[in-house]
């Protein structure tokens, strides 16, 4: 696994950021947040390529690795590596994208390591989220039709059903004018082979190991600072979101009695990547998250 690292090793805390997909590389999420290290005294960020994508080894032909349990397991064995037995450093973790499902499902059996957890433009219920987006066609104005013609058909490579994909991601994926070349080399390099198998070809066909999946009602167990952040007009956006929240303790004690809530942020003019599009409301309230989380005893 590819690690890249932003920070002196002698930091007290570290975060660890999931990148999204399934299938990409961090690089996205790298070249836009590692300077948060320099605003954090006690904070080293930590960024990685999963199995299978940008830099990490590629073994081929093994659908099998490619599902969430696999993965979560994966950001184990990379904080185990980062932290070792230091009781005294502190595992915050951060997620985007189809990444907040790794994470859910890796809180759900390693809860008791994490100090802080932000999910970025995430989902914990994949039916709802089918039903989500599929609303969001529904209502684009486009020629949904054609594109129901085309999935039926298998025909998703047909250039008509190219140009609605790509309008609609224009409005619900990354709605700045330009593309940054960062988001488009992040797509050119994607696994398909792990998009198709956890997934599908896109958010409109899903279909792979995670069709069925959902965290909800398991989430109540957790016992750190959260933040949920999400784009009012993103493929998950804020009904997706708002069922994390819902799902998530309002509020718990830390060990010195102060009353910590989850917090909910809504970036109104963003899709997917409110740090492209809103960047400096998006950092505000992510840097006063970790500023307040990397405070808490």
């Amino acid at each position: 696994i590819k690690v890249y690292c932003f920070g002196a090793k002698s930091k007290r805390d570290v975060l660890l950021c999931i990148p999204g997909g399934p299938g990409l590389a961090c690089d996205y999420i790298r070249d836009t947040h590692s300077w948060i290290h320099e605003k954090m005294q006690t904070l080293r960020i930590v960024f990685y390529d999963p199995l299978g994508c940008g830099s990490s080894e590629c073994p081929r032909g093994s659908q099998a690795m490619w599902n969430l349990e696999r993965f979560a397991d994966e950001v184990e064995h990379i904080r185990r590596a980062l932290l070792g037995s230091n009781m005294d450093r502190r595992f915050h973790l951060y997620a985007h994208g189809t990444g907040t499902w790794i994470a859910q499902e890796y809180l759900l059996t390693y809860q008791d390591t994490l100090s802080s957890l932000t999910l970025c433009d995430g989902a914990g219920d994949i039916p709802h989220f089918r039903r989500v987006v599929q609303a969001l066609r529904d209502d684009s104005g486009l020629d949904v039709s054609m594109m129901r013609h085309h999935e039926a058909a298998g025909t998703l490579g047909h250039p008509e059903y190219q140009a609605a994909l790509m309008l609609l991601d224009c409005m619900h994926f990354c709605r700045v004018p330009r593309w940054p070349d960062l988001v488009l080399e992040s797509l050119r390099e994607i696994n398909e082979e792990i998009r198709d198998t956890m997934t599908g070809p896109n958010v409109y066909t899903i279909s792979g190991n995670t069709k069925d999946w959902c965290r909800l009602n398991e989430l109540h167990i957790l016992r750190c600072p959260v933040l949920i952040m999400c784009g009012e007009h993103g493929y998950a956006g804020p009904p997706c979101s708002q069922r994390l929240v819902d799902s998530l303790p309002r509020s718990y004690t830390d060990r010195v009695c102060v009353k910590v809530r989850t917090r909910f942020k809504i970036f109104k003019e963003s899709s997917m990547h409110a740090f492209l599009e809103e960047p400096g409301l998006y950092f505000e309230e992510l840097l006063s998250f970790l500023d307040t989380a990397c405070r808490l005893q």
